[in-house]
């Protein structure tokens, strides 16, 4: 099958990253990669685990299953709606939609830059109920808390909202509770490393200056962009993307000249997931570091890798052999602005079929927990000989954990198949429920992800991947 010309533009579009993977998915099923077997008669067996994570949480009411987003993060029983509860307050203060949605907006920005796996031993405390919390809800409360505290605002005017309605503000950065709540490029580009350690408590955090580093280049990268970020007051802030992606955010009035989106009123408002992907890969790619990413005709390509297997089956390309897009963060970026966008401004998102699983270590894990996949020369009996490791086993059959930074081979093929495997999971668990309008989002988010985690925990202390990945905060 003839492919696109493999240019930068392409290798950074929605459709690149099923087309490349699934090159790479084909190698396996002719046993070609060189760090992984795939077994698809374990398909059934990795449906059959997240269908009954999927039923006893949400028994057959599948139209209740929310998409998964970095909104997730802020919800948990104990704590209840803590995101809700803070814009269910602007709401109520705020005349217009444009200025919630606008909040909701860049608090997802900052949220999801934030969320890069902190790592197994992080702990944040939030004061308000004395508990630690770790991984991506402990970032999420950490990053609400830091944002409610005014870290992210150079604004020194006082904010109607800035702190009656939060629900949430240990403020363990010191930041100045009176400042206007936004993110604005000026304290983006002010923030320091240990501005970041003393707000998100981490001092056992992984990828601090990496985190760092994304929210300085985030401020710079605003500022290269006006025409998406500039508001009238001429001030760069994440959520004036709204009023780019619908012109008719804040006034129900005026006619949209956009071609990809449609008048409010009794239209239906519509955006393509086009335009969403556009803002968030032109207008915040700049924050990627490009000196440790692929580079193909002097321009960065994000979170895309050189797959060594593949480029050997398509030498005739040249410097893009192989190269495989993934734009994990940006895709999540893309699902979690997507829902305060329907949410809220009631927009409807075409396109979203685009947008495919995200490969990353608790997707991933999961069919490598569950015998999917299997890794290859296998020393031991099942881990692969090239891993580096923090001890020795004490005897052969020990079961340990083998470490790979992100652009290591075994990572690259490893993500790649589950792009794939998660387009399949998906499919045959909407045949299986008879719920063929289950989307990619519900499914991450009431299975695959959820499933990740929890065969974690049955198979490993502390509930660490299979593989664990040597990140600097900026991949995952």
């Amino acid at each position: 099958m003839s492919q696109p010309p493999l240019t930068p533009s392409y290798l950074r579009s929605l459709p690149s990253i099923r087309q490349r993977s699934s090159l790479v998915y084909s190698l396996a099923r002719q046993d070609k990669l060189q760090h992984f077997t795939l077994h698809e008669d374990k398909l059934d067996t990795v449906v059959d685990y997240c269908i009954r994570v999927i039923k006893r949480d949400y028994g057959e009411d599948y139209e209740k299953i929310p998409g998964h987003s970095r909104w997730r993060h802020f919800v948990t029983p104990q704590r209840g709606d803590l995101l809700g509860e803070v814009i269910e307050g602007w709401q109520g203060e705020e005349k217009g939609e444009g200025q919630g949605v606008g909040r909701l907006s860049y608090m997802h920005h900052f949220g999801q830059l934030s969320t890069a796996g902190a790592g197994p031993t992080w702990k944040y405390l939030y004061e308000p109920t004395g508990e630690l919390i770790g991984r991506s809800e402990g970032l999420a409360v950490a990053s609400l808390d830091m944002f409610l505290s005014g870290a992210f605002s150079s604004s020194s005017s006082a904010s109607s909202t800035s702190s009656s309605n939060s629900t949430s503000t240990s403020n363990s950065n010191g930041a100045n509770k009176d400042k206007e709540l936004r993110v604005d490029s000026i304290a983006l580009k002010n923030l320091t490393t240990q501005t970041i350690r003393s707000g998100l408590q981490g001092e056992t955090m992984t990828g601090l200056e990496g985190r760092a580093g994304l929210l300085i280049r985030l401020g710079e990268a605003l500022e290269a962009r006006p025409e998406v970020f500039k508001d009238p007051q001429g001030v760069f802030r994440p959520g004036n993307m709204v009023d780019y992606l619908y012109p008719d955010s804040t006034n129900e009035t005026q006619t949209s000249t956009s071609t990809e989106t449609e008048p409010t009123g009794s239209a239906t408002k519509k955006i393509q997931v086009g335009k969403l992907w556009e803002v968030v890969m032109d207008g915040f790619g700049p924050i990627w570091p490009s000196s440790e990413r692929t580079n193909l005709e002097g321009v960065s390509l994000g979170d895309a890798w050189k797959c060594g297997v593949l480029a050997q089956e398509e030498p005739e390309v040249g410097d893009a052999a192989g190269i495989v897009p993934f734009h994990k963060l940006s895709q999540w970026m893309t699902y979690s602005l997507m829902e305060p966008l329907q949410k809220i401004l009631g927009v409807e998102i075409e396109g979203v079929e685009q947008m495919t699983g995200l490969p990353e270590y608790r997707n991933g894990g999961l069919l490598l927990d569950l015998g999917f996949l299997v890794l290859k020369n296998n020393k031991f009996g099942e881990w692969h000989r090239s891993a580096k490791y923090d001890t020795p086993p004490s005897t052969p059959s020990e079961r340990w954990t083998p470490r790979e930074t992100v652009d290591s081979q075994t990572v690259i093929e490893w993500r790649a198949l589950t792009v794939i495997a998660l387009d399949k999971i998906a499919q045959r668990i909407r045949e299986k429920l008879n719920a063929p309008d289950l989307s990619t989002a519900q499914v991450l988010e009431a299975a695959t992800w959820k499933a990740g985690r929890e065969v974690a925990k049955e198979l490993r202390e502390g509930g660490g991947p299979p593989i664990e990945i040597v990140s600097d905060g900026t991949v995952f």
